[in-house]
């Protein structure tokens, strides 16, 4: 495996799940990962990985799973996968905004959480109050 390469997983309950090797470090997976390395020139690795990781292509990775003792993908079925494929400055321009649509989610749940905090403790803040005669 080599940093960079796009990884989904191939068997199982998480088929689908897919993500990018970012470390520098040797290691091994199994049969239950699929690697794909990415040509630079050709197909944007988070690309890929984004586009693996979405709704459109996990239905048709679902669509095709072979159900036996365990769902799984064929390696044969990426090699014959058809994917959208603009140029590499409309993937980067793709990978782009996703990443900066997840940053502003993440804030958005992150306020949401502290909102949710603060209505819990308003909420005992005022039964407090209640039970101890103070409203």
């Amino acid at each position: 495996m080599h940093k960079g390469d796009v990884l989904t997983n191939i068997v199982g309950a998480s088929i689908g799940r897919t993500a990018i090797y970012s470390l520098d470090d040797i290691a091994n997976i199994n049969q239950a990962v699929c690697i794909l390395r990415c040509k630079l020139e050709l197909i944007n690795n988070e690309y890929l990985m984004n586009l693996l990781n979405s709704p459109f292509l996990k239905e048709i990775l679902h669509d095709n799973e072979v159900n036996n003792a365990r769902a799984n993908l064929s390696l044969g079925f990426f090699s014959n996968l058809t994917i959208p494929l603009p140029t590499l400055s409309v993937q980067k321009l793709i990978v782009q905004k996703l990443n900066t649509y997840k940053t502003e989610i993440k804030k958005l749940e992150a306020i949401y959480k502290q909102k949710l905090a603060d209505l819990e403790e308003l909420k005992k803040s005022i039964l407090q109050k209640a039970f101890s005669g103070d409203v």
